[in-house]
């Protein structure tokens, strides 16, 4: 008695949901112009998974897209929608003459980083990679390294302090207690006026009579 034996053969598909940050669902429409380049990371080509996306001057969001990879590059080929007239009510993105920022998310960090310079070279090219803006040799660099920013002094209020009889010194105390660094901590504060100098966030100091600019 021969068996026959039904094998059973089940195949898994298994979609991936490209997932995108919250905002980044462009409002597609007949105006748009493709915006092409290759994305980096402080000089090193972004990763599978990441994103671009492009947010007119109110804060729409006109394209958005998964980059592309191909010979060792990450590629940005994105659809840049416009502000379609037939809906007045709706702002679906770029206007002629709008600048819009360009943003790339890492999406191993999950952070969202802006190119340092926007641009205003969007038109309506009806779904046609728009070559003056853009090109898929053109680089661009999303810096994760911030630049040290300097610190924000401030002495307080101009002082007037009456000097005693005989004309002696007027001790008066230097407080720079009210500046900042936003970027990271102060480390020393240095006074200095004609003829003399001292350090340190609140200390006293000699004037004889007359005007001191410190």
């Amino acid at each position: 008695m021969n068996k026959l034996l039904h094998i059973l053969s089940i195949f898994f598909l298994t979609t991936v949901l490209l997932s995108q940050p919250d905002g980044w669902s462009p409002t597609p429409n007949p105006l748009s112009g493709v915006f092409m380049g290759q994305a980096t990371i402080d000089g090193v080509p972004a990763d599978e998974g990441d994103w671009s996306a492009a947010f007119d001057e109110s804060g729409n969001c006109a394209g958005a897209g998964v980059l592309m990879f191909g010979g060792g590059a990450a590629y940005i080929n994105m659809v840049i929608y416009g502000d379609d007239t037939a809906t007045p009510g709706v702002d679906e993105g770029m206007n002629g003459g709008e600048s819009f920022t360009l943003k790339l998310w890492d999406s191993s960090a999950d952070a969202i980083l802006e190119y340092s310079t926007s641009f205003d070279c969007w038109f309506n090219n009806n779904g046609a990679p728009m070559g003056a803006c853009g090109g898929q040799t053109e680089v661009y660099d999303f810096q994760t390294i911030i630049e040290n920013l300097p610190p924000v002094a401030d002495a307080g209020e101009d002082q007037a302090v009456e000097v005693p009889y005989p004309y002696n010194p007027a001790e008066v105390t230097l407080d720079g207690s009210g500046s900042s660094d936003s970027d990271g901590m102060i480390v020393s504060w240095e006074w200095t006026w004609t003829g003399s100098a001292v350090s340190g966030e609140t200390v006293p100091a000699s004037f004889a009579v007359g005007t001191h600019a410190v």
